[in-house]
């Protein structure tokens, strides 16, 4: 299988966003699932960015859709409602499935999804470095094994790499215009 990569030194999301979709569009078919990052309610480059979503579902209006995620497990009493991210997904009329919230079947999509696309964002992670497009699979895990990796129970980095054997997203659009050092998110000293 052959690989397609775009990219751009543009801070201008929209035009990208824009073209990669004509580009992929005539392929994208089915029930899609359009994995984000949405770890905490702290903003962007914690969580993927709003017109990055916003973007991608003008592009693909009147398809069967789905937004999904699951939270950080240490983050307390949040709400995925109050995020801009499920705002636009309520905007757009597209469901938003919590992760935590919905029964899922071990590797397998009990949704039948044909079509998925990664909405990730590159930043430093304390244990695997670099959290990016692979990393953003880890939202797929139960709060068990989340905990179990990030504490050195299970092995983070053969974790990540069995979840992208099994959870291949069609199509990826990673942001980097802006990139979170020393720590994946704020709360935990990401400048």
């Amino acid at each position: 299988m052959n690989s397609i990569i775009f990219y751009s030194k543009s801070q201008d999301r929209i035009t990208f966003v824009n073209r990669v979709l004509t580009y992929f569009k005539s392929k994208i078919t089915g029930k899609i699932l359009i994995k984000i990052n949405l770890v905490s309610n702290e903003p962007y480059p914690t969580t993927s960015h709003p017109t990055i979503l916003e973007t991608v579902l003008k592009n693909l209006e009147g398809m069967d859709l789905v937004v999904g995620d699951a939270c950080a497990v240490d983050f307390k009493n949040f709400q995925i409602e109050d995020s801009p991210l499920f705002e636009i997904c309520e905007k757009h009329r597209v469901p938003f499935i919590d992760f935590y919230q919905t029964e899922i079947q071990l590797l397998n999509s009990p949704r039948g999804y044909e079509f998925s696309i990664s909405l990730p964002v590159l930043k430093f992670h304390m244990q695997v470095y670099m959290s990016g497009a692979l990393k953003n699979a880890f939202g797929y895990l139960d709060k068990r094994d989340r905990i179990l990796m990030h504490i050195n129970k299970k092995n983070i980095h053969k974790g990540i790499a069995e979840l992208n054997t099994y959870f291949k997203p069609n199509l990826t659009i990673m942001d980097a215009i802006e990139t979170l050092i020393q720590a994946q998110e704020v709360r935990h000293g990401g400048n």
